[in-house]
């Protein structure tokens, strides 16, 4: 089996924590990225406790969507979700203060699945004490914004996508001068990826340049790429070029934009 795990929090699937409870538990990995092997996978993840209080817990299969802007939706369970056969063990746990546990998962899904991504999110309930924790049960009620995403690729995978460079848009924003590039993946596999920009005035002369952190474009689907500009660039006309590469294709994009600077 071909596993990868990413070990560090990536903000395009990590939600802002917002309520005092969020505070209580660490997830690690943040997200995990695995490869089916004959419809099959299997692993674990670590949940600790950073608080000096029992925190009681339960871990269920959800599912999620990114919108074009790259937010998590979470949505109801889909036909070609992963949560349809995610076995998750324990689902109900205690932790002691400052405790660390291990919860297993594993994924047994249908012959009848074709090659391509899927994916599901594990997420998880705070209970109340054990006590009254059966009343609890009878509806699961996640925290909002502790969402482990779990994505598996399977079998081969035909990869395309592409960037309309007659769809970048510019906007002007109170913090300057937006770039809006739309990538749109034409396949069934989830295609990650990085990029670099740059800004060149009417000379030819890079006056802002920068990167675009590794993050994915779900199957047959849409996702904006948005660089904010500079606020003290002069006024004038600018080209700006976008180059977007993935380690599943060999396929380089690139997008030009003529920026205009009030």
């Amino acid at each position: 089996m071909i596993r990868f795990i990413k070990f560090s929090a990536i903000s395009v699937f990590i939600l802002v924590l917002t309520l005092p409870v969020f505070s209580q538990i660490n997830v690690k990995p943040a997200i995990i990225e695995e490869t089916l092997e004959r419809g099959k996978l299997s692993g674990s993840f670590e949940i600790r406790n950073v608080t000096d209080k029992e925190v009681r817990l339960r871990a269920m299969p959800g599912h999620f969507e990114l919108d074009r802007q790259g937010s998590i939706q979470t949505v109801p369970i889909s036909v070609e979700s992963l949560a349809n056969w995610l076995k998750l063990n324990p689902r109900e746990f205690t932790l002691s203060p400052l405790a660390t546990r291990q919860v297993r998962y594993a994924l047994i899904t249908p012959d009848s699945l074709k090659d391509g991504s899927y994916w599901c999110s594990i997420q998880f309930q705070a209970l109340p004490s054990a006590e009254d924790s059966a009343r609890a049960r009878e509806t699961f009620v996640p925290i909002a914004g502790v969402l482990v995403p779990l994505l598996a690729d399977k079998g081969d995978i035909s990869y395309d996508w592409e960037i309309d460079s007659e769809s970048i848009t510019q906007e002007p924003t109170p913090e300057g001068v937006a770039v809006h590039v739309p990538l749109r993946n034409l396949c069934r596999g989830r295609i990650p990826y990085t990029g670099t920009y740059e800004l060149r005035d009417t000379n030819g002369e890079i006056v802002n340049f920068g990167t675009v952190s590794r993050v994915s474009v779900f199957p047959n689907s849409i996702r904006y790429i948005s660089i904010m500009l500079p606020t003290d660039l002069p006024s004038g006309d600018y080209d700006f070029t976008l180059t977007i590469e993935s380690e599943a294709t060999d396929k380089t994009l690139n997008g030009q934009i003529r920026i205009q600077i009030p």
